[in-house]
């Protein structure tokens, strides 16, 4: 028994977790596409002051903070090439675990055993969700805030999308299926 519980879990992490991060890159680089068709193509995350330190002379405590210029492109956010995008869904993934356990937690510390407290601590671990997700990807994309989280509006849409083409089919027949069978 213990045997069969090591090979599923080693399966999970050999084959599950890489598939799921391909598909989760896959859904964010589509993300940032669509995001990227509604949005003005500016030259940089910098938009507003682009220049303002090319021409700053100042030395010891009067030096501005140094950062770093992000690349150019014709793009409002630049598409990350695809090892970036697992990277950018493997901290997501990591960091909403940790989110989502913290919530778990507090639901059975409440005792949220009727529907309008579940429904309102779900909505409130969806945007705390969301709030985290555009984080990341404004620390980890060079884009804006508001842009990260037009992407993940559209991560959550594409998402719902697959859900709704998909798996809400499978059920259904699934669930005909197993009424047709008593």
């Amino acid at each position: 028994m213990a045997g069969a519980a090591l090979g599923f879990v080693c399966i999970i992490l050999v084959i599950g977790i890489p598939i799921g991060l391909m598909i989760g890159a896959a859904l964010l680089m589509g993300a940032i596409a669509l995001a990227n068709k509604c949005l003005p193509q500016p030259h940089s995350r910098y938009d507003d002051y682009e220049d303002a330190w090319d021409d700053y002379e100042g030395a010891g405590d009067n030096e501005p903070p140094s950062r770093s210029r992000k690349r150019n492109t014709k793009t409002a956010i630049p598409p990350p090439s695809l090892g970036h995008a697992v990277m950018i869904v493997f901290v997501n993934g990591i960091i909403g675990f940790v989110v989502n356990k913290v919530f778990e937690i507090a639901m059975q510390g409440v005792g949220a055993n009727d529907l309008p407290t579940l429904l309102v601590i779900l909505a409130f671990n969806l945007t705390i969700t969301f709030l985290i997700s555009a984080g990341v990807l404004t620390q980890m994309l060079p884009t804006t805030f508001p842009r990260a989280c037009l992407v993940v509006l559209f991560e959550y849409l594409i998402a719902l999308a697959i859900v709704l083409i998909f798996v809400v089919p499978i059920a259904l027949n699934a669930g005909i299926g197993m009424a047709g069978m008593r």
